[in-house]
């Protein structure tokens, strides 16, 4: 196996470890395209990035974790 083929396969084992490890704390699909559609319609997402101008965040990551809220209150955080 090629050092490339080699440093692929730890990557994806590790990135599916890591997503094993943090399923306790996103939301299900649903929750996560109700929030984006409301950050979609949003006047401080800057979408050249997907941030918001507000906190700064990568919306389509926060939108995924349950902690989380909108720091204009238009979404909040879950307990799962």
């Amino acid at each position: 196996m090629h050092f490339i083929d080699k440093l692929k396969n730890q990557v994806t084992q590790t990135v599916a470890s890591v997503k094993r490890d943090m399923s306790h704390l996103l939301v299900d699909d649903s929750t996560r395209d109700e929030r984006m559609n409301i950050c979609n319609s949003c006047e401080f997402l800057f979408t050249p990035t997907m941030q918001c101008k507000k906190c700064g965040c990568f919306v389509k990551a926060k939108t995924k974790v349950a902690q989380f809220s909108c720091p204009i209150k238009k979404w909040d955080s879950v307990t799962l």
